[in-house]
């Protein structure tokens, strides 16, 4: 089965978020790659993301974790990854290690395609284990 996942890339640095959405579009899921916190939440209150890779070093007094919990209340089924330089903040890397994925930086595609692969894996076998149970019924 085929899954396509809404792909949600938020990140300042214009040649990473560029980079990102060229490479994850190749999967031919839809990405839609934004600047900041502020954009991300508006863009997934208009669609439904299942992933969203949130970049921790935002401008304008943006705080990726903050953002990164935004998307998870508006969808709480998305898995939201963060992109970790450091965790540039004064809460320590445990809690944001507890509540989302972090990949360190710097990070290889390879790092970025076997996430997407994971989730598409798991939203593939989600969506078959309500038809083996009706299967079974029959």
């Amino acid at each position: 089965m085929i899954v396509m996942l809404n792909i949600l890339i938020v990140d300042a640095d214009v040649s990473i978020r560029s980079l990102l959405a060229a490479h994850l579009s190749l999967r031919d899921n839809p990405v839609v790659a934004v600047a900041n916190g502020v954009e991300a939440v508006l863009s997934a209150k208009r669609q439904i993301f299942d992933l969203a890779f949130v970049d921790d070093e935002m401008p304008n007094g943006t705080d990726a974790l903050e953002t990164a919990k935004e998307l998870k209340q508006i969808n709480p089924a998305a898995t939201v990854v963060i992109l970790n330089g450091g965790i540039h903040s004064d809460r320590p890397p445990e809690a944001v290690i507890k509540e989302f994925e972090v990949i360190g930086k710097p990070f290889a595609l390879v790092d970025i395609e076997n996430i997407v692969i994971g989730e598409e894996k798991k939203r593939a076998a989600s969506a078959i284990d309500p038809l083996c149970h009706l299967a079974k019924l029959f």
